[in-house]
Protein backbone atom coordinates (compact mmCIF):
# COMPACT_ATOMS: atom_id res chain seq x y z
CA UNK A 1 0.00 0.00 0.00
CA UNK A 2 0.90 3.47 -1.11
CA UNK A 3 -1.13 4.79 1.21
CA UNK A 4 -3.21 6.61 -2.06
CA UNK A 5 -6.54 6.95 -1.80
CA UNK A 6 -9.12 6.32 -4.51
CA UNK A 7 -10.20 9.31 -5.88
CA UNK A 8 -13.43 10.82 -7.63
CA UNK A 9 -13.36 12.25 -11.13
CA UNK A 10 -11.80 15.32 -11.13
CA UNK A 11 -9.85 15.02 -7.86
CA UNK A 12 -6.23 14.50 -7.00
CA UNK A 13 -3.79 13.90 -4.04
CA UNK A 14 -3.04 11.27 -1.46
CA UNK A 15 -5.84 12.25 0.36
CA UNK A 16 -8.28 13.46 -2.77
CA UNK A 17 -7.56 16.66 -1.42
CA UNK A 18 -7.13 18.88 -4.33
CA UNK A 19 -8.69 18.84 -7.64
CA UNK A 20 -6.59 17.52 -10.71
CA UNK A 21 -4.09 20.23 -12.52
CA UNK A 22 -6.73 22.34 -14.87
CA UNK A 23 -9.62 22.33 -12.22
CA UNK A 24 -10.00 24.20 -9.50
CA UNK A 25 -12.77 24.57 -6.52
CA UNK A 26 -13.04 21.56 -4.45
CA UNK A 27 -15.94 22.34 -2.91
CA UNK A 28 -17.57 22.84 -6.25
CA UNK A 29 -16.68 19.72 -7.61
CA UNK A 30 -13.69 20.32 -9.30
CA UNK A 31 -15.15 22.44 -12.38
CA UNK A 32 -12.93 23.05 -15.28
CA UNK A 33 -10.60 26.40 -14.21
CA UNK A 34 -12.66 29.48 -16.57
CA UNK A 35 -10.44 32.05 -16.10
CA UNK A 36 -10.49 34.72 -18.08
CA UNK A 37 -7.86 35.15 -20.50
CA UNK A 38 -7.51 39.52 -20.29
CA UNK A 39 -8.01 39.51 -16.87
CA UNK A 40 -5.38 36.71 -15.62
CA UNK A 41 -1.74 36.28 -15.08
CA UNK A 42 -0.65 34.27 -19.16
CA UNK A 43 2.40 32.51 -17.53
CA UNK A 44 0.20 30.43 -15.14
CA UNK A 45 -3.08 29.84 -17.98
CA UNK A 46 -5.09 27.65 -17.79
CA UNK A 47 -4.37 26.42 -14.10
CA UNK A 48 -6.03 28.10 -11.26
CA UNK A 49 -5.43 27.29 -7.80
CA UNK A 50 -6.74 24.04 -7.26
CA UNK A 51 -8.76 23.89 -3.46
CA UNK A 52 -10.53 27.56 -4.09
CA UNK A 53 -10.61 27.67 -7.57
CA UNK A 54 -9.15 31.25 -7.58
CA UNK A 55 -7.59 32.50 -10.93
CA UNK A 56 -3.94 34.20 -10.59
CA UNK A 57 -5.62 37.55 -11.48
CA UNK A 58 -3.22 40.75 -13.07
CA UNK A 59 -2.27 43.80 -10.47
CA UNK A 60 -5.53 45.58 -10.11
CA UNK A 61 -7.96 42.68 -11.60
CA UNK A 62 -10.28 40.39 -9.69
CA UNK A 63 -13.75 40.41 -7.47
CA UNK A 64 -14.32 37.19 -8.99
CA UNK A 65 -12.76 33.76 -9.00
CA UNK A 66 -12.55 34.12 -12.84
CA UNK A 67 -10.14 37.48 -12.79
CA UNK A 68 -12.91 39.01 -14.91
CA UNK A 69 -13.17 42.66 -13.62
CA UNK A 70 -10.95 45.44 -11.86
CA UNK A 71 -11.04 46.04 -8.42
CA UNK A 72 -12.85 48.78 -6.40
CA UNK A 73 -10.80 51.86 -7.67
CA UNK A 74 -9.03 50.47 -10.87
CA UNK A 75 -10.54 50.77 -14.40
CA UNK A 76 -9.82 50.21 -17.83
CA UNK A 77 -8.73 46.56 -18.01
CA UNK A 78 -5.69 45.68 -20.72
CA UNK A 79 -3.49 43.37 -21.29
CA UNK A 80 -1.46 44.28 -18.04
CA UNK A 81 -4.30 44.32 -15.56
CA UNK A 82 -6.75 47.16 -14.85
CA UNK A 83 -5.28 50.86 -14.05
CA UNK A 84 -5.65 53.13 -11.37
CA UNK A 85 -5.84 56.74 -10.94
CA UNK A 86 -2.64 58.78 -10.44
CA UNK A 87 -2.75 62.46 -9.63
CA UNK A 88 0.67 64.47 -10.38
CA UNK A 89 1.03 67.61 -8.09
CA UNK A 90 3.64 70.31 -8.73
CA UNK A 91 4.53 71.11 -4.60
CA UNK A 92 7.63 73.41 -3.40
CA UNK A 93 9.21 72.89 -6.93
CA UNK A 94 8.74 69.09 -7.24
CA UNK A 95 6.43 67.05 -9.34
CA UNK A 96 4.86 64.27 -6.87
CA UNK A 97 2.65 61.28 -8.35
CA UNK A 98 0.33 59.87 -6.23
CA UNK A 99 -1.69 56.49 -7.11
CA UNK A 100 -5.56 56.69 -6.08
CA UNK A 101 -7.78 54.30 -5.64
CA UNK A 102 -11.54 54.93 -4.92
CA UNK A 103 -14.29 52.34 -3.65
CA UNK A 104 -16.85 51.96 -6.91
Amino acid sequence: MDGQCTCRPNYDGLRCDRCMPGRGGIEAGCPVCSCNPLGSRPDVLPTCEPVTGQCPCKPGVGGSLDCGRCLPGFYNMGPNGCEGLILTVWIWGLWISYSLSFAI
